[in-house]
């Protein structure tokens, strides 16, 4: 058989990555730098809460306060767990980059107030990843934290809130995480 560049094969003779027929739908392969790899999915997860009408509502959380409200998570999740109380659990074996996208909605039980969001990982606060809105009780207030890090096994996100007085009452929250392999 010729020496035959794989650059110059043609459209006929082009082949699927090795072990293709096994890998299931959805995977992609990830070469491992040592001429081989292995099929993954990719690790993501996602989790939401509304309730526009009444909301749930941090009584006077003037130090950074758990936002913990019953969610719904993604069926379709990889590599993570959802624990039904705003919590994203990473339970891939080897430590990943992940970027996390919260989007929230709130309003404040007074006057205007200055309202800070935070997403957490595993208990302490994710640095640069902190938003604040002057939130009140007559409009809605419409916020987005985005955030990079890295995950090792069971390390987990969440979102924390806090004010200098008053009420947080927050009406929705989406929770996303997309693991980077």
């Amino acid at each position: 058989m010729p020496n035959v560049s794989h650059s110059s094969l043609t459209a006929s003779n082009l082949h699927e990555p090795k072990g293709a027929a096994s890998a299931s739908s959805g995977q992609v392969y990830i070469a491992n730098g040592a001429g081989s790899g292995s099929w993954r999915y990719l690790p993501h997860s996602f989790c939401y809460y509304a309730n526009i009408g009444t909301g749930t509502t941090y009584t006077t959380p003037t130090s950074y306060t758990l936002v913990n409200p019953t969610t719904t998570g993604d069926a379709n999740q990889t590599n993570f767990t959802h624990n039904s109380a705003g919590r994203l659990t990473y339970t891939g074996t080897t430590t990943i980059d992940v970027t996390i996208t919260c989007t929230l909605t709130a309003k404040h039980s007074g006057a205007a107030q200055d309202c800070f969001f935070q997403l957490y990982k595993s208990g302490s606060g994710i640095a640069g990843a902190e938003v604040v809105e002057e939130v009140n009780n007559s409009n809605y207030s419409g916020l987005t934290v985005v955030s990079h890090t890295s995950m090792a096994t069971n390390q987990y996100i969440e979102l924390y809130c806090k004010a200098a007085s008053g009420n947080i009452i927050i009406h929705a929250v989406n929770l996303s995480a997309i693991g980077h392999i």
